[in-house]
């Protein structure tokens, strides 16, 4: 992957934990919406990996991104996982 698909992807995350943590709040979004809300992230993260090719990300991360991990996480911590798994696969 390249620095710009390193950055979109962290940005797609960042918006997804945001949200997670307090945006659907903000937005006063109820189950119904808070389900769309995951459903269009999945989305999201399902076409940035079809865009950027599957051969183009770690196992690991490509593992994670496929999970629901990203998608439930409201504390940035999958942000910062997969954030780490990729600056250190890009040195390699």
């Amino acid at each position: 992957m390249n620095d710009e698909n390193i950055r979109q992807l962290l940005n797609i995350l960042s918006g997804i934990a945001s949200y997670n943590d307090k945006g659907y709040i903000w937005m006063r979004h109820g189950p119904a919406e808070v389900e769309q809300q995951q459903q269009a992230s999945r989305a999201a993260l399902d076409q940035f990996i079809a865009t950027v090719g599957e051969a183009q990300f770690p196992e690991a991360v490509l593992t994670e991104l496929r999970s629901d991990s990203p998608i439930k996480d409201g504390s940035g911590l999958v942000y910062e996982r997969i954030e780490a798994q990729l600056r250190t696969a890009k040195k390699r």
